[in-house]
């Protein structure tokens, strides 16, 4: 694959984090310079309309799989942020043209649960399932012994509690 510097200034661009397309044609990235970027090995270059924010610390707020593509490749899900000062959401984009499709507002989706409070609450892991239309997430609260998992419908926004306690990752089966 030819990689180019995404830098207009031509300056050193370092990739943090990548995720492969199904197919092996694309490549999704973040850059120290807190952008995504989508790569195909045609050469082409898709800036995603986000901002990259690091880790602060110990991967409290990073989750294992941050950057994720459907099955199909149709679809990008990346953990990233809207604006400088807004906080760091699930966003799915269309790979093609870098359209947000969907965006899990953190604090509209712990109160849609019914959990409130939750301070210093970090994402654990995320998946994306194989047809792009189920999102599964868990959290851990990064103060105390709270976890909790749940899954939402991309179709219909619909979260729903799958569980209350620890859950390491998930795997989707078809």
């Amino acid at each position: 694959m030819h990689f180019r510097s995404s830098d207009p200034e031509n300056t050193l661009t370092s990739t943090v984090d990548w995720a492969f397309s199904p197919d092996s044609t694309r490549i999704l990235y973040a850059t120290n310079k807190n952008r995504f970027f989508i790569e195909s090995n045609d050469g082409a270059l898709l800036e995603l309309p986000l901002i990259y924010q690091p880790p602060m610390c110990c991967g409290l707020d990073a989750p294992r799989r941050d950057l994720q593509w459907s099955l199909d490749g149709s679809k990008v899900l990346v953990f990233g942020k809207l604006t400088l000062d807004g906080y760091k959401d699930w966003i799915m984009l269309d790979s093609t043209s870098g359209e947000i499709i969907w965006r899990q507002d953190f604090d509209d989706f712990v109160n849609d649960l019914g959990l409130f409070n939750f301070e210093g609450v970090a994402v654990n892991d995320a998946a994306l399932s194989p047809d792009g239309e189920w999102f599964f997430s868990s959290y851990q609260q990064a103060i105390g012994a709270y976890r909790f998992s749940a899954i939402t419908s991309i179709s219909t926004g619909i979260t729903t509690l799958f569980s209350e306690g620890w859950m390491q990752t998930v795997i989707w089966v078809n």
